[in-house]
């Protein structure tokens, strides 16, 4: 009884370290997206601001 308790008690603490190791993966992948998005953000600004420039000299002309 007290070595299956052992085992019990290793196999939690093996899925323990797979899942910390999950999630600091998933933490890395969540930063990098965001710096991604914020670089979108200011990208679809840029054109947006390009666009509306355009629009405002087609319709001077």
């Amino acid at each position: 009884m007290y070595s299956f308790c052992v085992d019990l008690f290793v196999a939690y603490r093996v899925l323990s370290g797979i899942f910390d190791v999950g999630n600091a993966i998933f933490e890395a992948l969540n930063a990098s997206l965001q710096e991604r998005s914020e670089e979108f953000e200011v990208t679809s600004a840029v054109f947006e601001a390009l666009n509306s420039a355009f629009v405002t000299r087609n319709a001077l002309t």
